[in-house]
């Protein structure tokens, strides 16, 4: 029992290995991207007077997540852009390109409107995965951590969200591309890239409580860095690396027009734990016997393990 304890705890280190491929002495570069800016505002609110833009919002808490995120070891953070100026989103993407970034991450805050069915919470945008679908499993695995810490801090976890081309645009297998630029030009970069719906600037609650100081936009900006970490098995000087949460439970919308008919819903679980697994379908007994005795292999060799 102990021996198997120890394997599946190898199988997780070498899954966490395979799936995020950053070496020691490698960094991880991660690209933020303030949505908006300039003269697009994103969207806007009236509260107590004053016209509350998202791009400032959304700038905020880039710059707030990048101070977090270099408190990581490992990490170099690049920035889209850095003040408030329009930039368009092909030079968004080109610069994840030029800057030969690992990941992106656009940043931003939601407002009401036919797309979904819920006008407050957190949400992230992926990939649907039906061109690339291991790229889109990364997006989704990222955004279950991010979505799990934030709404530990306060907005509604609304889950994951995802969109086709409304334009008849495809990729090259043939199926319809991804509707989001940023998560389309990801794709066919191959390299993760999500888009963090924050909290709704149109929504007294998520507005007070989590948009309208600096306080609650640094928190949110935390909670980001947190859901990162966990991802990639980052971690603080002298501290140990942060470990994904287990068994998170996502739904999933998957939306074919602007009217929201014909959205399709569903619910993945991510990081299944082995007692998870078997009552979920899991690893078949030829599958787990196999894995074991590659790992017991990997122990002998490397361990000197019996």
């Amino acid at each position: 029992m102990k021996q198997r304890i120890i394997y599946m705890q190898m199988c997780f280190l070498l899954c966490l290995m395979l799936i995020h491929p950053v070496s020691a002495g490698q960094k991880l570069v991660i690209e933020l991207d303030p949505g908006h800016g300039g003269y697009d505002g994103g969207a806007t609110a009236e509260w107590f007077g004053d016209t509350v833009y998202e791009k400032k919002l959304n700038l905020a808490i880039a710059k707030y997540l990048k101070e977090e995120l270099e408190s990581y070891e490992g990490v170099e953070v690049k920035m889209t852009r850095t003040d408030d100026t329009y930039v368009s989103l092909d030079a968004r993407t080109d610069k994840v390109e030029k800057d030969e970034a690992d990941v992106m991450i656009s940043l931003h805050n939601n407002a009401s409107g036919a797309i979904s069915d819920y006008d407050n919470g957190c949400t992230v945008l992926t990939s649907h995965g039906r061109y690339k679908e291991k790229l889109a499993q990364e997006g989704m695995k990222l955004g279950s951590q991010i979505l799990e810490e934030l709404s530990s801090v306060g907005p509604e976890n609304q889950g994951i969200l995802q969109r086709t081309s409304e334009t008849g645009t495809t990729y090259k297998n043939g199926e319809l591309a991804d509707y989001y630029h940023i998560i389309k030009k990801g794709v066919e970069g191959d390299y993760t890239a999500i888009i963090v719906e924050h909290a709704f600037v149109d929504h007294g609650v998520d507005y007070k409580q989590y948009l309208r100081t600096d306080g609650a936009l640094k928190r949110l900006a935390v909670a980001d860095a947190k859901g990162i970490a966990r991802y990639y098995g980052l971690h603080k000087k002298g501290e140990s690396a942060m470990e994904p949460l287990v068994n998170v439970k996502e739904k999933i919308t998957l939306v074919s027009n602007s009217n929201r008919t014909g959205s399709q819903i569903s619910y993945e679980t991510f990081y299944k734990t082995e007692s998870d697994a078997d009552t979920e379908g899991g690893y078949s007994g030829e599958q787990e016997k196999g894995i074991f005795s590659t790992l017991k292999s990997l122990w002998k060799r490397f361990l000197g393990g019996n």
